[in-house]
C-alpha cells in the first residue's frame, strides 16, 4: 500500500491522507458517483482523514478532514486527538470536543457504575461535587498537554450517551453549536 500527504501545512506537515494498492477497495458497488467523489483522477483513495508521516515514514492520523476546527487564530484543532486524551481517564465513557463562541469545550458521558462506587455512602451533594471536582481535574490535566490554541475553557458532563452510527461513532454534526442537544 502506498500513502500520501495532500497538501501538508508548511510548519505542522499535516494534510489530507491519501492510499492506493491492492488492498483498497476499487469502489462503493453500483455507485459511480460516490466512487468518483472519493477517488482522485489518478486511483488514490482520499480517505478523509488528516496526519502526517513522520521522518520514519510512521503514519500519524490526526483526525477526520470534516471534524477539524478552525479557531480564529487560524490554528487546526483537531478533536479525536484531545477526545482520547480525554477518554483515557476511567470516570470518561466518551467525549466530544466542540468550538463554542470561539473557545473549545469538552462534553464528557461519565461512566456512573464508576462514580457509584467510588461514591458509596455519599449523599447527592457530595456525589455532585465528586463529578464537579473530577471535571476540572481532568480538563486540568488535559490542557496541561495541549498547545495554547488547543485548551479547553470548560469540561462539561452530559447525562447520556451519544448519539451513533451504527459503527458506533459519535454523530459528531448533532452536536454542533448550532444544532447543540448536550
Amino acid at each position: 500500500m502506498k500513502l500520501r500527504i495532500i497538501n501538508p501545512d508548511p510548519e505542522s506537515g499535516i494534510g489530507k491522507i491519501q492510499a492506493r494498492g491492492p488492498n483498497i477497495m476499487k469502489g462503493y458497488w453500483n455507485d459511480e458517483e460516490a466512487t468518483a467523489e472519493v477517488f482522485t483522477n489518478d486511483g488514490w483513495l482520499r480517505t478523509g482523514d488528516m496526519g502526517l508521516i513522520d521522518e520514519h515514514g510512521n503514519l500519524h492520523i490526526m483526525g477526520r478532514s470534516k471534524s477539524v476546527i478552525v479557531m480564529s487564530s487560524g490554528e487546526n484543532v483537531y478533536p479525536e486527538a484531545i477526545e482520547h486524551k480525554l477518554n483515557a481517564y476511567p470516570f470518561v465513557v466518551e467525549s466530544v470536543v466542540l468550538e463554542n463562541n470561539g473557545v473549545l469545550e469538552a462534553w464528557i458521558y461519565p461512566d456512573y457504575e464508576f462514580i457509584d462506587a467510588e461514591t458509596s455512602g455519599q449523599n447527592r451533594q457530595q456525589r455532585y461535587q465528586y463529578v464537579s471536582s473530577n471535571l476540572e481535574r481532568i480538563r486540568h490535566e488535559v490542557n496541561e498537554q495541549l498547545a495554547l490554541t488547543s485548551r479547553l475553557s470548560r469540561v462539561l458532563e452530559r447525562r447520556e450517551p451519544f448519539v451513533k452510527t451504527a459503527t458506533h461513532k459519535i454523530k459528531r454534526y448533532l452536536y454542533s453549536v448550532d444544532n447543540i442537544h448536550l
